[in-house]
């Protein structure tokens, strides 16, 4: 029982490091490039994709994103928490 707990622990603590982690690195990416398509489409492209891709999509990223690709934006909108996130805002 001891074992499952840990290993429950375990993975509860893993999740929030990159959780904080990917929202510390969208940060940085949004407070520097808010507009910038370029850096948005480098940011959603490096090996940071897969970890963040729920959690780095700010409304300005998204808006470069999709004025560049609409197929990126099509992709960030079938992820529910960008879907919530981003409810109500016509940017595709």
């Amino acid at each position: 029982m001891k074992r499952v707990f840990l290993f429950f622990a375990f993975i509860a603590i893993s999740l929030a490091v990159v959780c904080k982690e990917c929202k510390t690195l969208a940060q940085i990416v949004i407070d520097q490039h808010p507009t910038n398509q370029s850096e948005c489409l480098k940011f959603y492209n490096d090996g940071t994709k897969k970890a963040c891709e729920n959690w780095i999509w700010s409304y300005p990223c998204i808006k470069a994103l999709a004025a560049v690709d609409t197929d990126v934006c099509a992709d960030i909108l079938k992820g529910s928490s960008a879907n919530d996130a981003c409810e109500g805002r016509p940017f595709c």
